[in-house]
């Protein structure tokens, strides 16, 4: 007999999706909500993404990604 896992509307992410974690509270976040909020400001101040992947010691992808989910919620 073969077990299959939900999928698709059954998949606990889609029945309970205020369960899943996103942005700063995901396990895997690189940053904090506070670290995203000093980011922005610095980014708004001119710094340029290798110098605040430098700063907060993440990859400049991991900056990008976080400009852009930025820019994308602002339109």
């Amino acid at each position: 007999m073969i077990l299959r896992h939900p999928s698709g509307d059954q998949h606990y992410s889609k029945r309970t999706p205020e369960k899943v974690k996103r942005g700063p509270d995901a396990p895997g976040a690189k940053l904090s909500a506070a670290d995203i909020t000093r980011l922005y400001t610095y980014a708004d101040g001119g710094w340029l993404p290798h110098e605040l992947a430098s700063h907060f010691d993440v990859s400049r992808q991991t900056i990008w990604r976080y400009l852009k989910a930025r820019k994308r919620n602002t339109q």
